[in-house]
This record gives structure tokens, C-alpha cells and sequence, in this order.
């Protein structure tokens, strides 16, 4: 390439070697005690609370209208980290996979909870747990490639828990509250490094925000090779570091790991990864919004209450945010299509809605076997929100804060959307499919 390609937004030069992220599924909004449990207001806009799947719980406090806040009426167990499950949602067993599927009822009791039927099932090595009815406990094990699991609204599985009316243990017409156990799934828990210099440097490069996270769990759960990071000095001094991403603790460059993470975008960066890098692009609106909590809460240690205050005051502290990350969030679509030798451009929101499609096309990209057994259990692991229509946070909350106004001004929303048709032209310059229509896409932040 005769001449470097880059495209280096104003306030860039000074920090050209990027910035440290946190490692974190999800903003972390602070919980509120009641009665030794965290139980949160769910509040849909197009799902008003009905007294069934709100009962007995408390909102945030914030302005109303400005948040919508937690999945209701599911076993929050931030008060135990070492709570023995995690709430997985409201699903219904499709037929045509339930020869995937072992699913015994151990127990019907009118003293029902969801510890007493996670605990028994976990006695009997079972991975998942399904409530029914409110009486009823099922030990479920998935042992097959099938994509077993139906997602339905949380608000069909309202039946009390017969030992415990706080939560619901599943619905009246075979809807079930589904858990997952600590019992690893043997389909796709066993991960590994591979041997030093045997793995290709391959970028998982995005803007903040995107889906980095999420998809290196995919990617490690349908492979069983970990990833790493371009972070990982940063990632191997946190905790989840050691429980999670072991492939972050190690040095990118030793060539043990799948890919790497990385938000870096100048043309060095891109460069360096000599065997090709995997894009991830989400829709810029919702990723600059997403990115402001991050930065707000997290780096700065702001609750929800600041952050929305912060995007709802409009003045120019908002607006300098939203137009450096816009320049990011450009170019880091742009040098990575320009400068990458080899590179398979993913949508957040294809991958939200054709996980499986995406996962394999990533896992061929990475030239790696296809284990379709390995791919429907990361895929059962690790849900997208657009499958279960809600978006869990760690242990089972829902730890996103959401805006229900347009924190867009006509100037901002002017300059987002010539950088998306700048990035679009770029796309197709290069070979690639271009963006989904943002324009369509539901803009709840």
C-alpha cells in the first residue's frame, strides 16, 4: 500500500495510543435494598405494569419517563453472588427440538421456590432448570445441536412460587422460568490457549459499546479456544479477567488466543494485525448513548440519576461527547476497512437477531471447525437480547438504564447520519454489505 489510509478525527492526535476500557457486560446501576433482595420496577413502554409482573416492586426514584429500569418479577441475586443460578427468561420448548432435549419433572410442592429447585437439580448435575405453574420443578440437560429455546415475554410467566409469591416460577400454560445452574455445560465449557504462535493475529475491532464482549464469549464457546485483548495488562488486574477472559491475561502478541480485542482504530493499529480482523458495527445513535453510561457510571462512578441529567442537559458538554465519539465511531468503520488486508464486517444488530448465521460465518472467517453443538450451546449460553426481549445483566438483572427521550439535536443528528453514509459509501467501496437501515430501527436508548 503505497500510502497510509487513515482517518484521524479532530481531538484524536493527542491520544494516539487509544484509551483503557473497562471490562464489563453491562452499565452497573446501583441496586436498591428491600426486604434483603433487589427487586426493581419493570416499566415497558409498550408493557405497562399490570400488577402481575411488577408486583411488590420498587422503582429507581428517577424522573419519570426517563428510565426504564429491570426485569421484573425474576430471582435477583446480587445480594448472594454466590447465589447457585441465573435467570435466563420466560420460554417455551419448541417441539421440533425437544430430541435435544432431557427434561424430567423431579418435584410438584406447594412449597415451591427457586433455590429449592436450582439446589435439586443441581444435586443431579443438571444445567438448567425449568418452573411451571408455580408447584412445578423440571431438571433440564440440552444434549443436542438444536437451537431448543422460544423466548416469550416475561409477563407469561406470572404464576407465584408457591413458597415464595415475592417470585414467579413460570406460567399457567406450559411457559416456563427458566435458570441456569453452575453445572458446566459439557458441550461447551471446556476452553483452552492453544500452543504459542500457533493462532493468526486477528482483530475483533469495534467502536465502545458494540458487542466486543458478548461476541468473544460466543466466539470461545463455539471454538474452545479463548480470545484476548489488545487491553489485556488492564484485564488481567481484574477479577474477571481470571474468571472469565484467562485469554486476557496473556500478552496479545504471543499467538495463543482466537482474536483480540480492540477499539483502536489509527492506521498503525490496523496494521498490525496482519491476518485480517473482524468488524463489529452497531448502530451509532445507540452506541454513543450506551458508551455515555459506560463513561458516566463506571469510569466516573455516576449513578443513573447524573447520567441521564448529564445526556437530558443537551448544553455543550453532551454535545462535544456526541461529536467526538461520532468522529470515533467513523473512524474506526473507516480505517479498519481501508488498511485491513483481510476483513469480515459483522452488524450488532444481525448478530442480535441471526446469532447462529453470524457465529458461523465469524467461526469460518477464524478458519475453525464447525461444531454445531458447540455453536446452539454458546448461543444457549449466551442469549442475545433481541431473542429474549429482555436484556439481562449479570445475574439475572437487567442492568442497562434506557432514555425515553431523543437526546439527538437536528445538528447532531445531521453529522450521525452523513457519517453513517460516509461509512455506507466506504462499505461498498470495499466489497461489503452496507448498513442496516438505522433510520428503521426502533431508537429506544
Amino acid at each position: 500500500m503505497a500510502a497510509s489510509k487513515e482517518y484521524i478525527p479532530c481531538g484524536f492526535l493527542c491520544r494516539k495510543k487509544g484509551f483503557l476500557t473497562i471490562l464489563c457486560f453491562s452499565v452497573l446501576l446501583v441496586a436498591l435494598l428491600w426486604k434483603n433482595k433487589f427487586s426493581l420496577q419493570i416499566n415497558f413502554p409498550d408493557t405497562p405494569c399490570d400488577g402481575e409482573t411488577c408486583r411488590g416492586k420498587k422503582s429507581w426514584g428517577i424522573e419519570k419517563g426517563s428510565v426504564i429500569s429491570a426485569v421484573g418479577q425474576t430471582f435477583q441475586t446480587w445480594s448472594n453472588l454466590s447465589a447457585p443460578g441465573t435467570y435466563r427468561g420466560c420460554i417455551n420448548f419448541l417441539d421440533s427440538s425437544k430430541k435435544d432435549l432431557n427434561m424430567v419433572r423431579v418435584e410438584e410442592s406447594k412449597q415451591m421456590t427457586v433455590v429449592r429447585c436450582i439446589n435439586h437439580c443441581s444435586k443431579k448435575v443438571n444445567t438448567y432448570v425449568g418452573l411451571l405453574g408455580g408447584t412445578q420443578c423440571y431438571c433440564i440437560n440440552f444434549t443436542g445441536p438444536s437451537d431448543s429455546l422460544h423466548y416469550v415475554p416475561t409477563s407469561q410467566c406470572s404464576a407465584p412460587c408457591s413458597g415464595d409469591p415475592t417470585y414467579n416460577c413460570g406460567g399457567r400454560n406450559s411457559t416456563f422460568s427458566l435458570y441456569r445452574t453452575k453445572i458446566p455445560d459439557s458441550r461447551c465449557s471446556e476452553i483452552s490457549l492453544m500452543p504459542e504462535g500457533s493462532m493468526p493475529l486477528i482483530a475483533l475491532a469495534s467502536f465502545p459499546r458494540s458487542g466486543n464482549t458478548w461476541t468473544r464469549r460466543l466466539l470461545e464457546h463455539s471454538t474452545g479456544i479463548y480470545t484476548g485483548s489488545i487491553y489485556w495488562k488492564s484485564e488481567s488486574r481484574q477479577s474477571i479477567g481470571s474468571k472469565v477472559f484467562l485469554g486476557g491475561n496473556i500478552n496479545y502478541n504471543t499467538g495463543s488466543t482466537l482474536c483480540i480485542k480492540t477499539h483502536l482504530f489509527d492506521v498503525h493499529n490496523v496494521k498490525e494485525f496482519t491476518e485480517g480482523a473482524i468488524l463489529l458495527l452497531r448502530n451509532p445513535y445507540k452506541a454513543i448513548v450506551a458508551e455515555a453510561f459506560r463513561r458516566q457510571m463506571i469510569a466516573k462512578d455516576e449513578g443513573p440519576e447524573r447520567t441521564i441529567q448529564f445526556i437530558k442537559s443537551g448544553g455543550n458538554n453532551w454535545t462535544n461527547f456526541v461529536k467526538k465519539n461520532a468522529g470515533n465511531w467513523l473512524a474506526t468503520a473507516v480505517n479498519w476497512c481501508r488498511n485491513s488486508k483481510r476483513l469480515l464486517v459483522v452488524n450488532y444488530e444481525e448478530l442480535q437477531k441471526n446469532t447462529s448465521k453470524e457465529l458461523i460465518r465469524m467461526v469460518k472467517f477464524l478458519d475453525q471447525p464447525l461444531n454445531m453443538t458447540r455453536i446452539a450451546c454458546a448461543i444457549q449460553e449466551l442469549p442475545s437480547s433481541e431473542s429474549t426481549g429482555v436484556y439481562l445483566g449479570n445475574h439475572g438483572i437487567k442492568t442497562r438504564s434506557y432514555l425515553t427521550f431523543d437526546p439527538f439535536t437536528k445538528l447532531l443528528r445531521k453529522l450521525l447520519d452523513g457519517h453513517i453514509a460516509t461509512v455506507n459509501a466506504t462499505l461498498i467501496r470495499y466489497g461489503h454489505a452496507p448498513l442496516p437501515n438505522y433510520k428503521e430501527a426502533k431508537l429506544l436508548f
